[in-house]
């Protein structure tokens, strides 16, 4: 899985004005249909060399990864005894202090205990007093984990019946920075899932990643969203495959003697999502998984089907094959007379001829080396990352350097080193370059030229991949060219980074 899955293009930022609060510039940034524009984003643009994070990201990983580190609840329960007694200006400056001094101080790991505290101390709050400080907090402040403080409180007060404040929790819904927080008070409302599902179909991210877990199928329209729609996020499929599975009903729906080609499509993507088994269970979290794939491969038996919809077939088979399912000889089977069908090899071969199809050729070791070549060289931009087919079979190895040598502007590129990230459209380059590059360990001495290149270009990511090609060189004791040495001599003198500097000692 890509780490750029959890970032923001660079490009795609934009930072809310300062004196603007967070909802102000979610409200104003709102289309038509209650949704964001995909440029919005809460997060500052990246300094210093330190990652951004897209909207929601850190606490989407956090709950599906790593977790949040230890943090101190105490003062902000200091902040609701300021509040319970009406002190709101000195509440909200200690509020702020508390999330400013952290970068990394988040909220969703205190929300429990501070709702049960409040709870232990009710007795000592004034409710109403708790009620306004978190709708003012709502409306004007300009700090992300400040306005998910006001988002925990007002989950203990609001019952959905105040026509301003389920505004306010459905516009900040609408950024994937807060939806699961929202969704925490939509609960409470007395069209909770209603509520859920309007905002399920406004985010594309974590967002929607939590709605879809919190969502519950009572509906035809909310099952058959969940089916077509549920897992389709910017983050990763794989997070919702499995709730999306059970909650629309997919073995249900496979049982049937006939299904639409529609359905049969979104089948299809729904279990190539639940394969891979990471980074959340996918397929074994079903009972009785090969049946659920049987009555799929029944109905592929009796469709027309696309290149996803065979790599889908041979994904089954690769999955099956590992397994000691009583149905898997059967499954195994049926995917290998699909695979081995003439009407799969005229799919292959159609696809081929428009520029697609060359990875599940390779897999299913059908005539693909010579096209893929010339479709990379025929569309450079579209296609190169199609080397990741014959660089590794040591195939066309000369021609696609001397194809990169040519498409690049390495002359250009060449700036000298600096503490850029890379991330943003500007860098495409650069990612085409470090492309190439990994791929250069396994041929000792071809490459110069790139490699010079990588090493003075303003990207980290690219000096380090040129270092990691030539430590693999010098451990298999192959000598530098005198450009080379000579590149790594100036990069020692010129380096800004501290980690590569300390790389280059070795040199």
């Amino acid at each position: 899985m890509s780490i750029l899955h959890f970032f923001k293009d660079k490009d795609q930022k934009k930072e809310p004005a300062a004196e603007q609060s967070i909802y102000s510039s979610i409200r104003s940034a709102l289309q038509a249909g209650g949704t964001l524009p995909p440029v919005f984003c809460l997060r500052k643009k990246a300094e210093n060399n330190k990652i951004t994070y897209a909207d929601g990201a850190m606490d989407g990983i956090a709950i599906y990864h790593m977790g949040h580190g230890e943090q101190d609840m105490q003062p902000l329960c200091d902040v609701v005894k300021l509040i319970a007694t009406g002190n709101f200006s000195e509440a909200e400056a200690k509020l702020l202090a508390y999330f400013s001094a952290d970068e990394y101080a988040a909220m969703l790991p205190l929300i429990d205990g501070l709702q049960e505290w409040i709870i232990q101390n009710r007795d000592d709050i004034e409710p109403n007093n708790l009620y306004h400080f978190a709708l003012k907090t709502l409306k004007e402040s300009p700090h992300i984990e400040c306005v998910k403080f006001a988002l925990s409180i007002l989950e203990l007060l609001d019952k959905g019946t105040n026509k301003e404040t389920r505004e306010i929790v459905e516009i900040l819904a609408a950024s994937d920075e807060f939806t699961l927080f929202c969704l925490f008070i939509m609960r409470r409302w007395p069209d909770a899932n209603q509520a859920i599902f309007e905002a399920a179909k406004k985010v594309h991210g974590w967002g929607r990643v939590h709605a879809v877990e919190q969502l519950s199928a009572e509906t035809d329209e909310i099952k058959h969203w969940l089916l077509y729609e549920g897992c389709d996020n910017y983050i990763l499929a794989e997070y919702s495959a499995l709730t999306c599975t059970n909650k629309a009903d997919l073995k249900g729906l496979l049982q049937n003697n006939t299904i639409t080609p529609k359905d049969f499509t979104v089948a299809a993507a729904l279990i190539d999502s639940l394969l891979p088994e990471g980074p959340v269970i996918g397929i074994s979290g079903i009972e009785e998984p090969d049946a659920l794939l049987a009555n799929f491969l029944k109905h592929a038996e009796k469709s027309t089907l696309s290149i996803p919809e065979y790599e889908t077939v041979l994904n089954i088979q690769k999955y099956c094959e590992q397994k000691g399912w009583p149905r898997k000889d059967a499954v195994t089977e049926t995917c290998k007379q699909l695979l081995t069908s003439d009407a799969c090899a005229k799919a292959i071969e159609e696809a081929i001829s428009q520029g697609k199809g060359f990875r599940l050729a390779k897999r299913l070791s059908l005539d693909y080396s010579r096209r893929t070549y010339e479709q990379i060289a025929s569309d450079f931009e579209g296609s190169y990352q199609l080397i990741d087919l014959l660089l590794p079979d040591g195939l066309f190895v000369d021609e696609i350097i001397a194809l990169f040598e040519q498409q690049l502007p390495l002359a250009e590129m060449s700036t000298g080193p600096a503490d850029k990230l890379g991330l943003g459209s500007e860098y495409a380059k650069y990612h085409m370059l470090s492309y190439i590059v990994q791929h250069l360990k396994d041929f000792p001495g071809k490459g110069d030229r790139l490699l010079l290149c990588a090493l003075h270009v303003p990207v980290v990511n690219c000096r380090n991949m040129a270092l990691n090609v030539l430590e693999a060189w010098r451990e298999k004791k192959v000598s530098f060219s005198l450009e080379l040495n000579r590149a790594l001599e100036r990069l020692k003198r010129k380096e800004v980074n501290e980690d590569i500097k300390k790389r280059l000692e070795s040199f």
